[in-house]
């Protein structure tokens, strides 16, 4: 929570000389976008020897500032906060990395469609237990005007995802290290702040 608390206050800060450009994707404008998202599931495995129940709850925050840096091509910082609670088991995870896309329109659109490449990586941990996750995906959006300075937006992304989890057990077992890797898609809806 402090690091999301950081990241708007520090948004706020640099976004204030921002206000120059004379669009939304123009050089100089950035956009700020922020979504937040509730995953829960619950899994059964079974095989010959086991028959265990998984339970899963994930609450994300995900903060991300762009800026162009030319008219119409931004670059930018994504973030994510997320808490987990696996099986009884608490943590939370952060994450950070670069994203870098293209906008389309002008001073007179009325819609500003963009597609983006991005990356993130994250990292958790909680008692004996370590999460790493190295995430590149590729997004197609919209962001609409409804204000001046607030835009409805809406996303679509594939995403490459590989994560490593270890466990380190007691009384000297050696650590249980995992990997796995898959394919994300993910929808959205949120609300940016333009700021230009």
């Amino acid at each position: 929570m402090k690091s999301a608390i950081l990241f708007l206050m520090l948004s706020a800060f640099l976004s204030s000389p921002l206000l120059a450009a004379d669009h939304a994707v123009a050089k100089g404008a950035s956009i700020l976008t922020g979504g937040i998202s509730f995953t829960a599931q619950k899994m059964k495995y079974e095989d010959e020897d086991n028959n265990e129940t998984t339970t899963l709850s994930v609450f994300s925050f995900t903060p991300t500032l762009d800026y162009f840096v030319a008219n119409r091509v931004f670059v930018g910082l994504g973030t994510e906060v997320s808490d987990i609670v696996m099986s009884g088991r608490s943590f939370t995870t952060l994450g950070a990395g670069p994203e870098i896309g293209y906008a389309f329109g002008n001073a007179e659109a009325t819609a500003y469609p963009y597609i983006k490449a991005l990356a993130l990586f994250t990292h958790g941990s909680a008692e004996r237990y370590t999460v790493n996750d190295r995430d590149l995906g590729i997004a197609l959006g919209v962001v609409i005007p409804v204000h001046k300075h607030v835009g409805f937006m809406m996303e679509m992304s594939v995403h490459n995802v590989n994560e490593n989890e270890t466990t380190d057990y007691e009384f000297g077992y050696e650590s249980l290290k995992q990997s796995s890797s898959g394919t994300l898609f993910k929808m959205g809806v949120g609300l940016a702040g333009l700021f230009f």
